[in-house]
């Protein structure tokens, strides 16, 4: 009883605390999602406005911005970004209207060779002849993006003043060391890929749709490497339809893998969507190995003269480039000399596949396995 009513009834005091936990996430999470939109937006302004300072600043606050851009400026594959961005460094070491000369018309040639659209290092080659100055702006702002704002400051120092700066050369040995680790890597998920789609040929002849589903996977993770996952390995056992799972999973890694899958279907047996032609499947996968190794082995040579040109101590220089043998082992996909080069992998883009170049304004069209420029919108 209380206040001397006897009807009185204690009024719910329900825990609202698991309420409020989940409550508390969804804003968070929210907010974070509102925090990354804008912070792409700033990203893109700060590019477009050719804000050097502003984009090393941003990536530097947020690194998978770096990524994103570099998704949105639509490389054919992984392999041109990385040589992008190592031609961006290399241009930066010097600077010598000569040498950077050599650098782009080097990059005209690996682009066209992997049969991408070398228009715009033909337009920087052209820069630098006509307008030194632009070109200058021009790197600045894409060494911000592909380097970062340590990087950025030193080759800034480099720039003005001498150029042995202490820490341009410390930089430079860093990068030397980090580059070749990541070729070691990359050299040895290539040769694991590959050599996973060729133990699972006998398999796939015979209709095996685990070891088809395997295989595919393999083949997306050699095209576009990241795009699936141990993970995502792990989820095509036990499946009731391995395939479709194996195809349905990469299809959901947004626009590269839809692409990749619509790729794929040319392999399929249409009178049996269980059957994938296994000999072709393995000729993709050769071919697209051969057309990543130059730039592997470009990226190579280059980390080798930095390491020269940075003073590198014997010791560590041969610390450094001994136990190459998961790059070493690709050369076996390089033709021989006088043998016709592997042909080219098949598009990662299905045919028809629009883009549109954010920088440029252009938009693209695939035809034919090329890129064909539609104009700007």
């Amino acid at each position: 009883m209380a206040n001397g009513n006897p009807f009185y009834v204690k009024p719910a005091t329900p825990d609202l605390s698991f309420f409020a936990q989940g409550l508390g996430q969804f804003l968070k999470g929210r907010r974070q999602e509102q925090q990354r939109a804008a912070d792409e937006t700033a990203l893109m302004e700060a590019y477009q406005s050719r804000d050097p300072d502003a984009v090393a600043a941003l990536i530097a606050k947020n690194p998978a911005l770096g990524q994103q851009m570099g998704q949105m400026l639509q490389f054919r594959s992984e392999a041109t970004e990385r040589n992008y961005a190592d031609t961006v460094r290399r241009l930066a070491e010097t600077r010598d209207p000569a040498q950077r000369a050599d650098i782009l018309a080097e990059r005209i040639y690996s682009v066209e060779e992997a049969g991408g659209d070398s228009t715009q290092s033909q337009q920087a080659l052209q820069q630098l002849t006509q307008d030194p100055q632009g070109f200058e702006q021009s790197l600045e702002l894409e060494v911000a993006r592909t380097q970062g704002k340590p990087f950025l400051e030193t080759y800034r120092r480099f720039r003005a003043g001498d150029p042995a700066d202490p820490e341009f050369i410390k930089e430079e040995r860093k990068y030397a060391t980090q580059t070749v680790n990541s070729l070691k890597k990359r050299a040895a998920d290539i040769n694991k890929a590959y050599g996973k789609i060729e133990s699972l040929v006998p398999q796939i002849k015979k209709g095996s749709r685990q070891a088809t589903a395997a295989g595919i996977m393999s083949l997306a993770r050699l095209i576009s490497p990241g795009v699936v996952t141990d993970a995502d390995f792990r989820n095509l056992t036990g499946a009731i339809d391995p395939i479709s799972t194996a195809l349905s999973i990469i299809s959901g890694k947004g626009d590269t893998g839809a692409s990749i899958v619509d790729s794929l279907q040319q392999f399929r047996d249409p009178t049996n969507p269980d059957l994938f032609d296994a000999d072709k499947l393995l000729d993709v996968a050769k071919s697209v190995t051969a057309a990543e190794v130059p730039t592997i082995l470009d990226e190579l040579e280059g980390a080798k003269g930095r390491a020269g040109r940075s003073g590198m101590k014997t010791r560590q220089y041969e610390t450094i480039f001994t136990g190459l043998k998961s790059i070493e082992d690709l050369s076996r996909f390089m033709p021989e000399e006088g043998e016709a080069p592997a042909p080219q992998a098949a598009p990662a883009y299905a045919e028809g596949t629009v883009i549109r170049n954010p920088q440029t304004g252009e938009t693209m069209i695939m035809r034919g396995g090329q890129w064909v420029t539609q104009g700007v919108r």
